[in-house]
């Protein structure tokens, strides 16, 4: 079902221009979205994937449903985002769509801890962000 939802991200991102966004669980949940995350990396299509993940004192523990995720999708992602302190959760999240969206498109992962998934934080969406291109389009000459 989670590589099913990676297409279905993917599939709305090409109807619509937008990025795509899929919520799966940690472990198999997110390892399933690696197919979908590899295709929409090599169409240049535009993808946040959010990855549930063990609390942040289990990680390297082999905890149930523990995926080494920001490795196994830094190889197909076009960035990968492990969540280490709730209060820059937010921000995390508007860089992951800067990045999805500028330069190149690409498939983005923000791995999130479920202790930081619970926690209480404050945020202001109504500030901008700057980040500079990454991973320039794909110029093709099609002659």
């Amino acid at each position: 079902m989670n590589r099913v939802s990676g297409f279905m991200a993917s599939g709305y991102s090409r109807a619509t221009g937008k990025p795509g966004i899929v919520m799966v669980t940690s472990g198999p949940g997110a390892t399933n979205t690696v197919t979908p995350v590899r295709d929409a990396m090599a169409d240049s299509i535009p993808m946040i994937v959010i990855c549930g993940q063990v609390n942040r004192s289990s990680i390297g523990s082999d905890a149930f449903q523990e995926a080494p995720i920001t490795s196994v999708m830094g190889s197909v992602a076009k960035h990968v985002f492990l969540v280490t302190d709730e209060d820059k959760l937010a921000a995390t999240m508007r860089a992951a769509f800067e990045i999805s969206t500028s330069g190149r498109p690409g498939p983005v992962v923000v791995d999130i801890p479920k202790d930081i998934q619970t926690a209480s934080i404050d945020f202001d969406i109504s500030s901008t962000l700057n980040i500079n291109a990454y991973r320039e389009r794909v110029k093709v000459n099609c002659k």
